[in-house]
């Protein structure tokens, strides 16, 4: 498919299609989800997470990820979910448009919500699992602390 002209519509149409295209790879899902946490970081001067500057590279969270995905495989830590790379397209301008999470998704997760993105304080699992984590009751716990044991350090 030949690029039309840049500066018109059909090349900004064009070049959306081309991110959403490679924003539903697992590369390219990643790599905006490593970047969000550094982005999160610095925007959120007033957010629950202020101050939290991750302490890890995002070479880091490569292989944390690899060595999570050649031990466990691709699934969610704490409920064994087949985890997805999906964004959903979006049908209006951002500040429009209200996101729906696709459950399965992958999400990372600060096991110790207290702590900062750091070695040994991050599990790969799916968004589900890490908005219940968020909310959490005793029985959910079961699962985590299952899952603690699995975290890579």
């Amino acid at each position: 498919m030949k690029s039309p002209p840049k500066g018109t519509e059909e090349y900004k149409t064009y070049k959306r299609h081309l991110e959403y295209i490679y924003a539903n790879t697992e590369h390219g899902f990643l790599t905006r989800l490593f970047q969000s946490i550094y982005t999160r970081a610095k925007s959120n001067q007033t957010h629950r997470n202020k101050g939290w500057i991750p302490e890890i590279t995002k070479e880091q969270l490569w292989q944390l990820y690899h060595k999570q995905v050649k031990i466990y495989g691709r699934v969610c830590l704490y409920c064994n979910q087949v985890l997805t790379f999906n964004r959903n397209k979006r049908e209006k301008k951002l500040s429009e448009e209200r996101i729906q999470q696709i459950r399965t998704n992958i999400s990372i997760d600060r096991y110790d919500p207290d702590q900062t993105y750091k070695p040994g304080n991050i599990a790969f699992c799916c968004w589900d699992c890490n908005l219940k984590k968020n909310s959490s009751n005793i029985k959910n716990w079961v699962n985590f602390l299952k899952g603690r044991k699995k975290i890579i350090k």
